[in-house]
């Protein structure tokens, strides 16, 4: 039986505890609580317990909704009663069984989820807490009604409460979700309490002026990891693009410093930092004010507050894996790497061996922060 998208399900293979469920109020409720609006019976075999097709015949009769797979059953598995009996109530049961989609709709129970993402749902007391992920903007529609809708930032932890929720005539909220890449919100649904976030959410707006940190850029390296203790970058570029095979093959933490300047008019707009792209992630610090670390688009994080008129000096402190290290340590001797490892290194291009670790010739990853980087003020 084919299952639409967008509602929860759960598959019980234990005819024991079908046998001690009960229908209440419609629902067909198992003995530890968990309830159910449909049951459908979808057969592996032809094989049936007769003690169970009468148990689904008694909840029918107590008016639980139940809808039949395609195969009915003929037969008994073992010796746990006859075949005919078997025959005979598969046929009372399954026969003009509506469809899944018709059992949905007599129940009016549209879809737990509508949209293009993943999600999960539970339920707090009244709360209804659906976790969203994705990349992308569409409108959504949730099977709660009532209540009102919120979208909690599972980064900052900041609650936005104006979001232009719309009920619908079926029992369901539609909300316009904007997910960055890889991006996830929290949307939920509450009938009364105020918002608790610990920081806002980067709140809409417009953007009226844009600051663009272009230039040279002074880098720090970690020591100890085969880069020099510091470099400047002219432009901003992958660590694995340089010349300098200490940078190259670099892996840890590199701190990019940068001061500029802005208006005292500036300091009292709204402003964000945006860093472009990061690989692998970033560790923001304006005027010594730690602004929080970002491992994900959008990339960006608030600057408001921290901003001071005249100059100010800021540090991103970008780290990426051990990877580049470890492939550049292939291609050197022992005694000249950076590294200690169990594993086997390899020179030139990568051939199967007992404990591989990585090749000389291996591919690098992306590393360091790539920019471009700005300050967008807000209205």
């Amino acid at each position: 039986m084919s299952l639409p998208e967008g509602y929860g399900y759960d598959v019980i293979n234990d005819e024991a505890l079908l046998t001690r469920a009960a229908v209440r109020n419609g629902k067909v409720v198992l003995p530890d609580g968990m309830s159910y609006r449909v049951l459908a019976v979808d057969l592996d075999d032809d094989r049936a317990a007769p003690a169970v097709l009468r148990k689904i015949d008694e909840m029918k009769k107590d008016g639980a909704a139940v809808v039949f797979g395609a195969r009915r059953p003929t037969r008994v598995p073992g010796l746990g009663g006859r075949d005919a009996d078997v025959t005979r109530l598969g046929e009372t049961l399954w026969k003009d069984s509506p469809t899944l989609a018709l059992a949905l709709a007599d129940a009016n129970l549209p879809p737990d989820f509508e949209g293009p993402f993943r999600y999960t749902h539970r339920r707090d007391g009244d709360t209804d807490i659906y976790f969203v992920a994705g990349t992308g903007k569409a409108e959504c529609a949730f099977r709660v009604s009532g209540k009102r809708a919120e979208l909690w930032d599972p980064v900052s932890g900041g609650i936005e409460t104006e979001i232009g929720a719309r009920a619908t005539g079926n029992g369901q909220t539609r909300v316009t979700l904007d997910l960055p890449q890889n991006g996830s919100v929290f949307v939920v649904f509450r009938t009364s309490g105020g918002a608790s976030g610990v920081e806002g959410r980067l709140p809409k707006g417009q953007i009226s002026q844009v600051v663009s940190l272009s230039g040279s850029w002074e880098v720090s390296f970690q020591a100890g990891r085969g880069a020099p203790a510091k470099a400047a970058f002219e432009t901003l570029a992958d660590w694995t693009a340089q010349a300098d095979p200490g940078i190259k093959y670099f892996s840890g933490t590199a701190t990019y410093a940068k001061t500029f300047v802005v208006t005292a008019e500036q300091t009292g707009c709204r402003a964000v930092l945006q860093l472009g792209a990061v690989a692998v992630l970033a560790q923001v610090r304006l005027n010594g004010k730690d602004l929080g670390v970002v491992w994900t688009a959008p990339w960006q994080v608030e600057m408001t507050g921290a901003l001071k008129p005249g100059e100010n000096a800021l540090t991103v402190e970008v780290t990426n894996t051990w990877m580049n290290r470890l492939i550049g340590d292939a291609g050197l001797p022992p005694e000249q790497r950076v590294t200690e490892s169990n594993m086997a290194f390899e020179k030139g291009r990568r051939t199967l061996k007992l404990y591989q670790g990585f090749a000389s010739e291996d591919a690098l990853q992306p590393s360091g922060l790539l920019g471009p980087v700005r300050v967008a003020f807000f209205k």
